[in-house]
């Protein structure tokens, strides 16, 4: 069944983040800002996510975001959100105690691209315990080069051969990077369910079609930058 056409929208997005001062105040720092006009937040359930949990994390770094996506399963019981903020409850998503596999993390990237990929230049995922502070990531974000694609806290096991960006401090993805992921989806997905961490998951999907994997960064303990490999994205949309 596609979970694509079974999404619901339960607020449109507002124009302007109700939280932020107007562009021409002088208390912003960041008139033309990266996080304000191009940055989607989709907000997964954690091991011990809650609807307070999550209700507090939309109220409060959720308010900045033109684009916010909660995803949680049907029996979560109703959120306080703020307005504009988008509540998906059609993925078969575990319940709030436990956190998506890879096949789900793929079908939430999916919706992604279809619903708000023309209207971001970043998504980031992230559970509602990762702590944003504003200035910070606004700074980070605009020191990123354009080829920089695949960011995060890197993590690697023994067993494994590649690095991946871990889920504890959330994952950002370039538009290019979404859609190269999404053209490969279909690859993806035959060896997903075999991993069950979506993090991990993730990170073997970039190994095998971009032929990289998530390094650690000199400016941040907790953000990772992965430059596309020759050819891999430079040439993409």
């Amino acid at each position: 069944e596609d979970i694509l056409n079974k999404t619901e929208k339960r607020q449109d997005f507002p124009s302007h983040p109700s939280a932020l001062p107007s562009s021409g105040s002088s208390s912003s720092s960041f008139p033309s800002s990266t996080i304000e006009n191009s940055l989607t937040i989709a907000l997964l359930p954690s091991e011990d996510s809650t609807p307070d949990s999550i209700s507090a994390a939309a109220n409060t770094w959720g308010r900045i975001v033109p684009q916010l996506v909660i995803f949680v399963d049907d029996s979560t019981e109703t959120l306080s959100v703020p307005p504009g903020v988008m509540v998906n409850r059609q993925f078969k998503l575990p319940k709030l105690n436990n956190h998506p596999t890879t096949l789900e993390m793929l079908q939430i990237l999916r919706y992604l691209h279809e619903s708000v990929y023309n209207a971001s230049e970043w998504f980031l995922l992230a559970s509602d315990k990762v702590y944003i502070n504003y200035y910070s990531f606004q700074n980070f974000l605009d020191s990123l080069p354009p080829e920089a694609s695949y960011v995060g806290a890197s993590s690697l096991e023994i067993s494994d051969a590649f690095t991946y960006c871990s889920k504890k401090g959330g994952v950002l993805l370039s538009k290019k990077a979404l859609k190269k992921l999404i053209t490969s989806y279909e690859e993806c997905i035959k060896w997903a369910p075999a991993i069950y961490s979506w993090d991990k998951g993730l990170g073997k999907c970039y190994a095998e079609v971009m032929t990289g994997g998530c390094h650690p960064g000199l400016e941040t303990v907790s953000i990772a930058v992965l430059y596309c490999c020759s050819n891999s994205c430079n040439n993409d949309d």
